[in-house]
């Protein structure tokens, strides 16, 4: 029989940050693919693939600090219904590997809900705020505003 140890931990941290998003759908630099068309012209059932680099500053060539990894489904016949999900993986030092698993609806504007988290942000949850500041070629950049709430876990030896 093996042996177990319950550990319990109630310290909760908090993470406020923000960052930019650099939503990139179309032209040379593209950040995101449709895998799905089912009715062709990003109707009901289309699935985007997304790698959506987050950078500290609204500069497209600022300092990667997080990728936003996952997909985009229209799952809505109203063309604006984009459910999203994905997983939000740091890269800087401090939390290089450390993930947020994010859900929500629509890219510009809005909310997105944090379900999970991993590495230094285990067991996190929380809202992401979000709002398109800027036009660019091929897309557009966003500011998202992270609140999250999560507790470290020790990893097991």
């Amino acid at each position: 029989m093996s042996s177990s140890t319950i550990q319990t931990s109630d310290v909760e941290n908090q993470l406020q940050v923000i960052l930019y998003l650099h939503h990139t759908p179309s032209g040379p630099n593209k950040n995101q693919i449709t895998v799905l068309d089912p009715n062709g012209n990003n109707s009901f059932g289309t699935v985007v693939i997304n790698d959506w680099p987050l950078t500290g500053t609204p500069d497209p060539n600022g300092k990667v600090i997080a990728r936003a990894q996952g997909m985009h489904v229209q799952a809505g016949t109203v063309k604006s219904s984009w459910y999203n999900t994905f997983t939000l993986v740091f890269l800087n030092e401090g939390f290089e590997g450390s993930t947020l698993e994010v859900k929500g609806v629509d890219v510009n504007n809005g909310e997105w809900g944090i379900v999970g988290g991993t590495g230094k942000f285990s067991k996190a949850h929380g809202i992401i705020y979000k709002k398109k500041v800027q036009d660019v070629p091929g897309g557009d950049i966003m500011e998202v505003t992270i609140l999250a709430t999560f507790t470290p876990m020790q990893k097991p030896t």
